[in-house]
């Protein structure tokens, strides 16, 4: 049941690193 809320915390995790990597 945590499938969707993983994906969408993996999604905006991933693409927090990827701003503060930038």
């Amino acid at each position: 049941p945590f499938g969707p809320f993983l994906a969408a915390a993996g999604f905006v995790i991933g693409w927090d690193s990827l701003l503060i990597g930038r």
